[in-house]
């Protein structure tokens, strides 16, 4: 079962930054709505196949292609019938379910997600779209009929402030919201975009201040709380 993010909380994401360097990017989740798409695949004949595509609706809309940086959407993804085969790149030309191969093609025997792996109706197949990250889904048909897969695409659908956690916005921070801050931080849900395979940093981030390690940022609050007292005492 896919747990959402409540209202005020913090939702952070590893991305390479812009020196290729793994890093966390947080954002505060400031409201939320319903998200919930249908999308039908071609029908496919026996042991057939369909290129990699972006998902979109019937007005053409990219469904998981956010306008806006500051909308997040959160879903499951499930997948019907049962025994399709569904194959995803993140970005468009990264391979995804799979460690140890490169250049999957769409109905080989790795790879994939299937219905059994998450339910149309009860997904278990998590995602998190953010804009600049462009996802495709290609589905194969190993059975001997044909088929029209379908995925269900049921979440929340998240409006965002993403948080510049520099030393010095630390510092200018009173004590009491810096202590709430770190807090929210160790209890957030930290997502590694990508997999295995880190993306880089989406071009609408990069002004955005990361850490390195949730740790690291817990060393360095309770260094500057340090500091304030200190400095309330002279």
């Amino acid at each position: 079962m896919i747990e959402y993010i409540s209202e005020g909380s913090l939702l952070g994401f590893w991305f390479f930054d812009p020196n290729n360097q793994p890093r966390i990017y947080f954002c505060r989740v400031e409201y939320s709505e319903p998200f919930m798409v249908a999308y039908a695949f071609s029908s496919l004949s026996a042991s057939s196949s369909t290129d990699f595509t972006r998902l979109q609706d019937a007005e053409n809309v990219k469904i998981l292609e956010p306008r806006t940086i500051t909308d997040v959407y959160h879903v499951g993804i499930g997948i019907s019938p049962s025994f399709v085969r569904i194959y995803m790149k993140e970005p468009e030309d990264v391979e995804r379910f799979t460690s140890y191969k490169t250049g999957i093609s769409i109905g080989a025997d790795y790879g994939y997600v299937t219905g059994a792996d998450s339910p149309y109706f009860d997904p278990t197949w998590e995602y998190f779209a953010i804009k600049g990250i462009i996802p495709v889904f290609g589905a194969y048909n190993p059975s001997s009929r044909t088929i029209t897969p379908r995925l269900n695409i049921e979440g929340r659908k998240y409006r965002v402030t993403w948080l510049s956690l520099s030393r010095e916005a630390l510092e200018r921070m009173p004590a009491s919201a810096l202590k709430k801050l770190a807090a929210d931080v160790q209890r957030a849900k930290i997502v590694t975009k990508g997999g295995v395979q880190l993306i880089p940093v989406p071009s609408d981030l990069r002004d955005y201040t990361p850490i390195s390690s949730v740790y690291s940022f817990l060393e360095e609050v309770e260094t500057i709380l340090k500091e304030k007292k200190g400095g309330s005492s002279k």
